[in-house]
């Protein structure tokens, strides 16, 4: 791979962006004090709050999680390639600027549908040195375009991490099928970091929440039981603490946000072998 085709930028489709119907991305924005949402997002709140009001403290819980989880890829595990998946909008601790923080050399990819999510993301998530922050417009579901954009920045035959988000969009046949997906062209060493909602742990106030938003035109979403969520890190080696809600993932004593346990989980796994290396004893 040659220094140049890491600074090439992804085609980039047109896409009209719907302000009529909620987008979760844009709800969560709303949720956190952001600003960057339309009318609709910010009613979507609203009625997630009626529902739940605990939903903020779980978007906390998980973004502090996430953070906990890239240092120590980068920090402890020597990860230099970050891909995530579904980013949100830009917010406080973005994944490159964690990343960079711990090791400036690192790349991070973002990859996103939402043209909104997408087009704030190109303007504002930018790394420390050029070429090393790409982003990637693709549907997680087309494993084939995401890391065809993402091999423009990245190495595969060098280890990666990759933050599975969106997995809660999807049904569970879909959802089994993506994380496969994504993790084939993957070397041992790499990572998969899935952060996703339960219905346990207090959690089906949320999932009720989610549902009438889901009636005003939001994705549908999913929360999933722990066996269904330590599903997707078959065959990976978790590391510890295993599957925990968010807050218990390695928890920082000190920060402002004192952990508590929410309905969401978080693993870390990690992959042992090479899909050819699979292959080859198939």
């Amino acid at each position: 791979m040659t220094a140049s085709s890491f600074t090439r930028a992804p085609f980039s489709p047109r896409v009209e962006i719907d302000s009529g119907v909620p987008q979760w991305d844009r709800v969560w924005n709303y949720l956190l004090h952001g600003k960057d949402c339309y009318a609709i997002d910010r009613e979507a709140g609203d009625v997630l709050m009626g529902v739940y009001p605990q939903v903020s403290d779980m978007l906390r819980q998980a973004r502090y999680a996430q953070v906990r989880a890239i240092q120590h890829l980068v920090r402890d595990a020597g990860i230099r390639q970050v891909l995530q998946i579904r980013p949100g909008l830009p917010g406080v601790d973005n994944t490159h600027e964690v990343a960079q923080r711990a090791a400036p050399d690192c790349r991070v990819v973002y990859v996103e549908s939402d043209p909104l999510v997408f087009v704030h993301a190109r303007a504002l998530l930018t790394g420390a040195s050029v070429g090393s922050v790409g982003h990637v417009q693709a549907d997680v579901r087309d494993a084939e375009t995401v890391w065809a954009g993402a091999s423009r920045w990245l190495d595969l035959t060098r280890p990666v991490a990759v933050l599975a988000g969106g997995l809660e969009y999807l049904p569970d046949e879909q959802a089994a099928a993506v994380v496969p997906r994504l993790l084939a062209p993957l070397v041992a060493g790499s990572y998969l970091v899935v952060s996703h909602p339960t219905a346990e742990h207090g959690g089906a106030g949320w999932q009720a929440g989610a549902d009438e938003v889901a009636a005003l035109g939001a994705e549908p979403v999913q929360a999933r039981s722990l066996p269904q969520v330590r599903a997707f890190f078959s065959g990976l080696d978790l590391l510890e603490p295993g599957l925990v809600t968010c807050a218990w993932w390695h928890p920082d004593l000190t920060s402002p946000w004192a952990p508590i346990t929410t309905p969401q989980y978080m693993g870390v796994g990690r992959v042992r072998e090479s899909a050819g290396d699979r292959q080859g004893r198939v």
